[in-house]
C-alpha cells in the first residue's frame, strides 16, 4: 500500500494552529490554573522565541 505524502502546512495554517493551541492553554489556565502552573517556564521560553520571530531584522540583537 502506497503512503500518501502530506504537504507541509502553509504559514497561515501554522499560525492558525498556534493560535488555537494558545486559546486552549488560556482557557485551561482560566478554568484550572493548577494544570498550567508548572509549564510557566516553557510558556515564557516559547513567548520569547515567538517575540524574536516577530521582530524586524533591524530590531534583532
Amino acid at each position: 500500500m502506497k503512503m500518501k505524502i502530506r504537504k507541509p502546512p502553509s504559514m497561515d495554517e501554522m499560525m492558525n494552529e498556534i493560535s488555537g493551541f494558545v486559546s486552549y492553554i488560556e482557557e485551561v489556565s482560566r478554568t484550572d490554573p493548577s494544570k498550567t502552573a508548572s509549564y510557566s517556564p516553557k510558556v515564557k521560553e516559547l513567548a520569547d522565541r515567538l517575540a524574536a520571530l516577530g521582530q524586524k531584522p533591524s530590531e534583532k540583537s
